[in-house]
């Protein structure tokens, strides 16, 4: 690689970082192209050249981050079969709650930007993409059904975890709530085609879990003030 090259990526991962910088701190909506160029430390019209905009950039920043996400999850959960299944969810789930504020904020930014470059389900496919590899491992131990189509499966899963995602960033679970869900559902999901120790162990982690799956219960109305006699 020649030293343009080089400098030209280390320029590119520095606007990235600063870029998850900021919307941790500021959210979103209250970002423009300027506040980017300056915490990237470039002009304007470099953000537009190399990304393409404020959402381009934003959007590439998010997907880089979760694709390092996987890349941990992958070297850290060293099981295998539904073991690494459940560990990866739970990797994910962690990850957000980490750095909850930032994580709140790329809800806000997928709500804006759904309609435009398809971002949420770009990252739903590699977080599916990933649960399809540890769901052919268990086939592959003996611990899935070969009648269940795995890819469907794998969707079904990631979805579950975007949807845990998105009411944990409403408000309406904690961090213990959301790593719940995403275990119960996970688990729950797999249940029907799991076979023999693999079945037991997940009925096991679902008995454990699903206290804490239940959602937060609506805050009571204020009782309204007596009347003055």
């Amino acid at each position: 690689m020649d030293l343009v090259t080089e400098q030209k990526l280390e320029r590119r991962q520095r606007m990235l970082e600063a870029t998850r910088a900021l919307v941790a701190t500021r959210g979103y909506d209250e970002i423009t192209v300027k506040d980017l160029a300056e915490a990237c430390r470039v002009s304007v019209p470099t953000i537009y050249n190399t990304f393409g905009g404020k959402d381009e950039l934003i959007g590439e920043a998010v997907r880089a981050n979760f694709v390092e996400v996987l890349r941990r999850a992958e070297a850290e959960v060293t099981e295998k079969g539904w073991q690494r299944l459940l560990g990866i969810v739970e990797q994910c789930g962690t990850e957000m709650v980490r750095l909850p504020e930032y994580h709140r904020s790329l809800i806000g930014f997928f709500a804006a930007t759904m309609a435009g470059h398809g971002l949420p389900e770009s990252l739903a496919r590699l977080l599916a993409d990933e649960i399809e590899a540890a769901l052919v491992e268990m086939r592959s131990a003996r611990q899935l059904a070969d009648w269940v189509d795995i890819s469907v499966l794998a969707e079904q899963i990631s979805g579950i975890c975007v949807m845990a995602a998105v009411e944990w960033a409403m408000g309406f679970r904690d961090a213990d709530g959301l790593l719940s869900v995403m275990v119960f559902g996970t688990s729950m999901l797999v249940l029907g085609a799991a076979r023999g120790k693999a079945k037991e162990a997940l009925m096991a982690r679902i008995t454990e879990v699903q206290p804490g799956a239940k959602a937060a219960p609506a805050e009571s109305p204020a009782p309204a003030p007596e009347a003055v006699p």
